[in-house]
């Protein structure tokens, strides 16, 4: 996940006083990657996808196939789909206060 959306994710659960947050992130980040790579694999022809599956346990048969730009555009779609989900999920719960604070991360100075 990009930077900019695991901080984000980290002020939220701030807002929320979430207790273990490097935690959550870093499992959101774990699943946005994951999310994100097997897209750019689900993209490709199924003979590239059947040389990657037999060869899984070799990262530099991955990078034949999905370029680093293609996985990148594909990880920020993910992470942004996922931050966005994640806020419309917790919404219902937030208090007005809440509510405010999460806003206002995303009000442009």
């Amino acid at each position: 996940m990009e930077s900019a959306y695991k901080e984000l994710l980290l002020k939220i659960l701030s807002i929320l006083e979430y207790r273990d947050k490097e935690e959550y992130a870093k499992n959101f980040e774990e699943m946005n990657k994951l999310e994100a790579m097997t897209k750019c694999i689900e993209r490709l022809p199924k003979y590239m996808q059947d040389e990657i599956i037999a060869k899984k346990d070799s990262p530099e048969e991955i990078k034949r196939y999905v370029s680093q730009d293609a996985y990148i555009k594909e990880l920020a779609a993910v992470s942004s789909g996922a931050l966005t989900a994640f806020i419309q999920d917790i919404a219902p719960i937030l208090s007005s206060e809440e509510k405010e604070k999460v806003t206002q991360l995303f009000v442009v100075s």
